[in-house]
């Protein structure tokens, strides 16, 4: 029996997640085949099979585990079966000549649905769906031919279109990735929230972000935005506008359009960091500073909007009229 031992990540580290197995209790595995990834607050490493056999899983996946802890072992004696492959330097040499044979039978005689798809880490797999590139008949340079990091950005690098090779099945199917599939979109008026767990490294990065504020100075950056086609829109309807709503149109429900439409775009940027997880939100409150003629510059009121994605760009201006004049 092999031990399947957590590696150090590095010298301070001592403690790692365990991923998801990618292998099942029982299962025939090739020696330097992917079995699972760990995570820790510094980098997240692959963990490889040392050898070739029956793999018998010892923690479930998710849980914390101590570096050089034995996760599982590996019988070597168990015979192989019928349907395992080949050695994996063998399986390596021909997949790049398999994958293309597969795709030549594809593009003649159109008789195979689709052309298998070799395997990848899930490192590959998130970058290959970032960058839009297609995994389906790429050779892996990585152990056992499996598809790495590496591949993915020379394909990038080469051509930002899927192979043409590929099936038009392979094709219209969607890109692999190791992300979680997105939520679905929030019905109208819903204050939903989920939670999401931290990976060690952000909760680290959290961590020092904190400590940071506490122990040095905190500066605020200045970013310029070129505002002349906001300000067109302004001056070509601004007399229009106030005739219809009965305030003047100013440039506070730009703002808030724009600052919507980026939390909807990076939903993280308007999530809580609950413990040690995102806690993400399907609503967007936006308090904007106002002044009343009874306010002291020091007390100046921020009234929060709430749900302000279903308000429209008419209504922050009266909204804030009835509270006083802008600041």
């Amino acid at each position: 029996m092999t031990n399947v031992v957590i590696p150090s990540p590095g010298e301070s580290i001592t403690e790692v997640t365990l991923g998801a197995w990618q292998k099942q209790d029982g299962e025939w595995v090739e020696k330097d085949e992917l079995l699972c990834e760990i995570e820790s607050d510094k980098a997240t490493l692959e963990l490889l099979a040392p050898a070739a056999g029956v793999l018998s899983l010892g923690v479930k996946g998710g849980s914390e585990q101590k570096v050089g802890s034995v996760v599982a072992r590996i019988d070597e004696s168990a015979a192989r079966p019928a349907g395992a492959k080949a050695a994996a330097g063998a399986g390596a040499k021909a997949a790049a000549p398999a994958a293309a044979a597969a795709a030549g039978a594809v593009g003649a005689g159109g008789s195979a649905t689709a052309v298998a798809e070799p395997k990848a880490t899930s490192v590959a797999r998130k970058m290959a769906a970032d960058k839009g590139v297609n995994l389906t008949g790429m050779a892996g340079s990585g152990p056992g031919g499996r598809v790495t990091k590496a591949d993915v950005e020379r394909a990038a690098g080469g051509s930002n279109a899927a192979p043409a090779a590929a099936s038009p099945a392979a094709a219209s199917s969607p890109a692999p990735s190791a992300s979680p599939a997105p939520a679905a979109a929030p019905l109208p008026g819903s204050r939903a929230a989920r939670r999401e767990r931290m990976p060690k490294i952000r909760q680290r990065i959290a961590a020092r972000l904190v400590e940071s504020q506490q122990s040095t100075a905190t500066l605020t950056t200045f970013n310029e935005v070129d505002m002349s086609e906001v300000m067109r829109l302004r001056t070509e309807h601004k007399d229009s506008f106030e005739k219809r709503h009965g305030v003047g149109l100013g440039f506070m429900g730009f703002f808030v359009k724009a600052a919507i439409s980026a939390l909807q775009r990076y939903p993280r940027v308007n999530a809580f960091i609950v413990g040690d997880e995102f806690e993400y939100h399907d609503y967007y409150d936006i308090a904007v500073a106002v002044g009343t003629l009874m306010a002291a510059p020091a007390r100046t009121p921020r009234p929060r909007r709430r749900g302000r994605s279903r308000t429209s760009t008419t209504r922050t201006p009266s909204t804030r009229s009835s509270t006083g004049p802008g600041a």
